[in-house]
């Protein structure tokens, strides 16, 4: 059984969840950084409580965390609240995305209009909306609003997402 960190499904699952469409993407390395707002301010301090947890730990243990993302094909950088990951080409040519299964997130509807895609999805740790823009394949934005369960406090949270090809290899994982 795979041991999640709650507040990296979250990253994972807001962004995941925009970046997921039945738009056609490159295949290869992509970088997407999330940022994140809560109604109580309180998903904020637990993103820096986080950070100085992280670092805090001993090289090894750090090197353990970051080791175990990777494995599961994603490098996080939660200073910066941006993620990579491969994308490979069956997902690249099918909109359907691994890491969305990962961050713990299933779409339930996808809508195209014009260049935008509008989404819902629901999370282990809540549902959600959003919208994002696909600029040529190699580059998205947008945003999405979710209503969390955070240990049976609800939170209203939004996000505001990007995320742009980098290379073909994915050897930089």
């Amino acid at each position: 059984m795979k041991k999640r960190i709650p507040l990296l499904a979250l990253l994972l699952s807001l962004s995941a969840a925009s970046a997921a469409q039945v738009l056609t993407v490159k295949p290869g390395l992509w970088e997407h950084k999330v940022e994140l707002k809560s109604e109580s301010g309180q998903l904020e301090k637990a993103l820096d409580l986080a950070r100085a947890q992280m670092a805090l730990l001993p090289p090894a243990q750090r090197q353990m965390m970051e080791g175990m993302l990777n494995r599961q094909g994603v490098k996080f950088d939660l200073v910066n609240q941006s993620f990579r990951n491969c994308v490979t080409e069956a997902e690249a040519t099918s909109g359907q995305f691994r890491f969305v299964e990962e961050g713990g997130c299933t779409l339930t509807t996808v809508r195209n209009v014009g260049a935008d895609t509008h989404i819902s999805f629901v999370c282990e740790q809540g549902q959600g909306e959003g919208e994002l823009t696909l600029h040529n394949g190699s580059e998205y934005s947008g945003k999405s609003s979710m209503t969390l369960d955070l240990v049976g406090i609800v939170e209203r949270a939004s996000a505001t997402h990007s995320g742009r090809w980098l290379a073909a290899s994915c050897e930089a994982l």
